[in-house]
């Protein structure tokens, strides 16, 4: 019989991250929003949104975060726009804050934590090139961009 290693899973610390997102899907069937997110330095996040509850009724306050993440990310102020898709997410870069909550389990009482975006503000790109390891996750998801320092330097390269 072969032994297969197990991973410990590690949540992203809190604190501030400049990120780009590398996915995001909705499962209609669920009623689950899931977005991923990959930090300049190396930390990956998933933040979700569950608009049914587990008594299958409406989760409004997860709609309405959504609502509010989707317009801002994506620099919606017209209201009359009340359908978006998540594919017109992946490549946006945000600096946000992640900050985790504990909450015990309804199954177990045992305390759980989950890491989630408090606050976020939509950037042009990394301000400094990312850890190798996320550059050629980039790069082979076709999101590689230069990083804000990189375009400085060439700017002043021009100049010369």
């Amino acid at each position: 019989m072969a032994m297969i290693p197990l991973r410990g899973y590690v949540s992203i610390p809190d604190g501030e991250y400049e990120m780009v997102i590398t996915d995001a899907d909705y499962d209609v069937d669920f009623q689950i929003v899931k977005i991923k997110l990959l930090a300049m330095t190396g930390e990956s996040h998933t933040e979700q949104f569950k608009f049914l509850r587990r008594d299958g009724t409406e989760n409004t306050g997860a709609m309405v975060a959504f609502t509010i993440f989707a317009k801002h990310l994506l620099n919606i102020e017209d209201e009359a726009v009340d359908e978006i898709d998540t594919a017109s997410f992946i490549g946006k870069y945000i600096r946000a804050t992640i900050e985790t909550n504990e909450v015990p389990s309804e199954k177990t009482g045992k305390m759980m934590k989950f890491p989630h975006i408090t606050e976020f503000e939509v950037i042009d790109g990394f301000s400094y090139p990312p850890v190798p390891k996320v550059k050629e996750i980039l790069d082979r998801l076709g999101l590689s961009k230069p990083s804000i320092a990189e375009e400085v330097d060439e700017d002043l390269l021009s100049l010369l």
